[in-house]
């Protein structure tokens, strides 16, 4: 497994948060363009498109790394000392995803939980999202 060191878990964790909290909200999808940037990145052939596997695989890279003890789940025993405050936003925004309860998120649920924006995103329900439907999670300037 890879490890993020502390200069890179920062914006990683700030990412995630804004992202996790985005993947619920359609509405905070379109504030601030976060949303869009964690799908950019997801598109892992750059071909301007996002399927449902790219998004999914991208919630599993975010699970391996907000799962530092490698203990299959999400939860406070992962928080990192220097940086508390970032994985605590984080961890909020994931616990949503937490469907049976137990104060843990698994790699499960974050992969396979709701994802409200890029459902909202994906118009016409084909779970790939274009070029076009991209463009509605960004920011009009």
């Amino acid at each position: 497994m890879i490890r993020l060191s502390t200069s890179t878990l920062i914006p990683f964790l700030t990412a995630v948060a804004a992202t996790s909290l985005l993947m619920a909200s359609p509405a905070l999808a379109q504030s601030g363009g976060q949303m869009a940037t964690m799908l950019d990145r997801a598109d892992r052939n750059a071909d301007g498109r996002v399927t449902w596997g790219e998004f999914t695989r991208a919630r599993s890279d975010m699970f391996d790394e907000l799962d530092r003890n490698d203990d299959g789940n999400v939860d406070r025993a992962d928080r990192p000392s220097i940086i508390g405050d970032r994985f605590d936003q984080a961890y909020r925004a994931l616990s949503s995803l937490d469907a049976n309860g137990d104060r843990r998120v698994s790699r499960t649920e974050l992969r396979d939980g709701p994802a409200d924006a890029f459902d909202a995103a994906d118009t016409n329900g084909d779970r790939v999202l274009t070029a076009d439907e991209l463009a509605t999670l960004r920011p009009s300037r």
